[in-house]
């Protein structure tokens, strides 16, 4: 299970809920964030992000629909970890990443997170790219 509190799992689906429907906004303030932090991320990625910001949408939904279920959180995790370590993702994206979520969260504060709902989303973050780093290093050792 996520190392996170009960009012964490609550705060983080509430929150979600209301950051669901500004979700085109978000993945598009989020990926002009991270390009401008970290340009040499851009090639890691198709020309049109068109899917990939659809994908982005169904893999936070996703996360935030397990968060409490052990068993669906670790297969999504192994899954995203599987598929970003192909993609070429090194384990010092995961904070640029993360910095580039927090900071596009923190933008839409005024209509959908909060400041004490925006550091229960870095813990949660923090947690789930944590267990990605591990199982791409896992998945590095198998092979």
């Amino acid at each position: 299970m996520v190392n996170l509190s009960d009012e964490d799992y609550g705060t983080i689906r509430t929150s979600w809920r209301r950051v669901a429907p500004l979700s085109a906004l978000l993945v598009d303030l989020f990926y002009d964030r991270l390009f401008l932090k970290a340009p040499h991320l851009r090639p890691l990625f198709s020309k049109d992000l068109s899917g990939q910001k659809a994908k982005m949408v169904d893999t936070l939904s996703g996360l935030v629909e397990v968060l409490e279920r052990p068993d669906g959180l670790e297969g999504r995790i192994t899954t995203l970890a599987k598929t970003h370590a192909i993609y070429g993702a090194l384990p010092e994206h995961y904070d640029l990443v993360g910095e580039a979520l927090l900071t596009t969260l923190a933008e839409l504060d005024a209509v959908a997170i909060r400041p004490s709902e925006l550091r229960a989303w870095k813990r949660f973050y923090a947690e789930i790219a944590r267990r990605m780093i591990d199982e791409q290093e896992r998945l590095k050792q198998d092979v």
